[in-house]
């Protein structure tokens, strides 16, 4: 089966939250907040909208992980011929923490979701990291020195570039300073697997808002 090209439902998700942010910054960001489930409903909207799957193909915080304390964003699981579609999404604002323990932290939990849609192997054809970050996390990732890049690398803020990231590299990080909490909140989490993450869509957003979705190959 040949992938499916979602560049146009892409786009239109793009554009949706490009709108977004642009009202916030006009009435203001208190009490028009912005939130990862604002992401969410939008992606779905853009994907339903399109006619390419149906909102009864959507599943939402399953336990499709090994590890059944941990839920999967979303599973798009189409009744017909269509790929299915496993998702996590992340969107970290970090306007006012600018504390490298803060951005080392949201690192750590963006590879901690990318490792675990690698390990759901053959439960979905397709494995999709949606990720909106602003300009702080974006300078973070695109810092070779910063703790987490410079030992798996950074991931790829372009399209059609990729990282190819090692399970050995990523376990070489558990008794880094820094890094400890993470892996203690990761104990039903394996690390076992080298994955390929590839950048298939990117887009500026928002005055410092970003949006990069990656597909994870493995």
């Amino acid at each position: 089966m040949s992938k499916s090209d979602f560049s146009e439902i892409f786009e239109n998700f793009s554009e949706l939250l490009k709108e977004r942010f642009s009202e916030q910054k006009k009435l203001g960001k208190t009490e028009y907040r912005v939130e990862e489930d604002t992401i969410r409903y939008f992606f779905f909207y853009a994907v339903t909208t399109s006619g390419y799957y149906k909102a009864t193909d959507f599943w939402l915080e399953g336990h499709f992980y090994d590890d059944k304390n941990t839920e999967l964003d979303t599973f798009i699981k189409p009744k017909d011929e269509k790929e299915s579609v496993a998702i996590e999404f992340k969107y970290n604002r970090l306007h006012n923490e600018k504390s490298d323990g803060a951005k080392t932290d949201n690192a750590g939990n963006i590879f901690r979701d990318l490792n675990r849609l690698a390990h759901l192997g053959k439960k979905a054809q397709r494995k999709l990291f949606v990720y909106v970050a602003n300009d702080v996390m974006k300078e973070y990732f695109s810092n070779e020195q910063s703790l987490w890049c410079k030992t798996l690398g950074t991931i790829p803020l372009e399209k059609d570039k990729s990282l190819n990231i090692s399970h050995k590299s990523m376990k070489s990080l558990k008794n880094k300073s820094g890094c400890r909490t993470f892996f203690k909140n990761a104990e039903g989490d394996s690390f076992d697997r080298d994955f390929t993450v590839s950048c298939v869509f990117e887009k500026q957003i928002g005055e410092k808002e970003f949006l990069y979705i990656y597909e994870i190959l493995n």
